[in-house]
């Protein structure tokens, strides 16, 4: 099996990079809450001298066993996670206690689906 180039970082140089990327970007002088690609091979030019290209940089991360992950777009109406929680302990009360009661729990939504219709005239 042939075997890729060999890592431009020493491994000294290498957990040193893993040390500073588990502490973080602000711990690294950068003002900035989350890493991206091209803030780490700036980290690594100015650190240790090396260039690298922010392909090569996910390339190393990925051996280095870091993943990617995008944050996702949250609606500025959505609901807090403490006032979902709180509708759901509310609800499931509310259904425990009419359950107990006798009455049948019927839960809608404001979409429907009709299958079929059939009107008959007179």
């Amino acid at each position: 099996m042939q075997e890729g180039r060999p890592c431009r970082l020493n491994p000294k140089q290498l957990a040193q990079l893993y040390a500073d990327i588990k502490a973080g970007p602000n711990e690294c002088g950068f003002e900035s809450e989350v890493w991206t690609c091209r803030i780490i091979v700036i980290h690594v030019k100015k650190k240790f001298g090396i260039q690298y290209t922010e392909r090569g940089m996910y390339n190393l991360l990925d051996r280095l066993n870091f993943s990617y992950k995008k944050p996702r777009q949250k609606h500025p109406k959505s609901a807090s996670r403490r006032t979902i929680n709180e509708f759901k302990r509310e609800s499931n009360a509310l259904v425990k206690k009419y359950s107990k009661k006798g009455y049948k729990i019927l839960a809608e939504d404001e979409s429907y689906n009709v299958l079929g219709c059939t009107v008959k005239s007179s």
